[in-house]
């Protein structure tokens, strides 16, 4: 069993999907497939960017501080404006759909928040629903962002997967 704590940026989220959510009051643990352990990670004793096997994050102690559906620019083909969807802060009702709907959604990173007002340990999580159809690249997916305030992050897995070239 492989464990770090609070090492969300030695990581890479390229290709990581959400495949289970377990939620209660102040804790949120996702298990995630294709997660990669960067080389500079402590649990990485090979020094070389592999995939994981499936692994758990936990996040303790925690609450949604916000959260918020992205917004984006959609330009035509002659790089002029179609339509222009500003970032919106989601509703209490809206966060539960979206949490209730995570498996499935790719998880695009987790940042660290320096704010040294807050009492607790500030990360940024992407979320991003899949194309309903994954044969159109032009599809527009809607992303997420949610600021999580928590004691920890803790990463666990079993085992080590290929390594990535390249």
């Amino acid at each position: 069993m492989f464990e770090c704590n609070g090492e969300v940026d030695k990581f890479a989220y390229d290709d990581c999907k959400i495949i289970k959510v377990n939620t209660s009051q102040n804790l949120m643990a996702l298990t995630v497939e294709a997660l990669a352990v960067e080389p500079d990670n402590s649990q990485n004793k090979n020094f070389t960017k592999s995939y994981a096997g499936d692994t758990d994050i936990v996040f303790t102690d925690m609450h949604i501080v916000k959260s918020v559906k992205e917004g984006y620019r959609y330009y035509d083909a002659d790089g002029n404006l179609v339509s222009d969807e500003p970032d919106r802060e989601l509703t209490e009702d809206e966060l539960k759909e979206l949490i209730k709907g995570l498996e499935g959604d790719y998880l695009y990173g987790i940042k660290g928040v320096d704010d040294p007002e807050a009492e607790k340990k500030r990360y940024v999580i992407g979320i991003e629903l899949p194309p309903e159809n994954p044969e159109d690249v032009t599809e527009v997916t809607d992303s997420y962002q949610m600021l999580i305030e928590c004691k920890n992050v803790k990463f666990s897995w079993e085992k080590y997967m290929n390594r990535i070239n390249g």
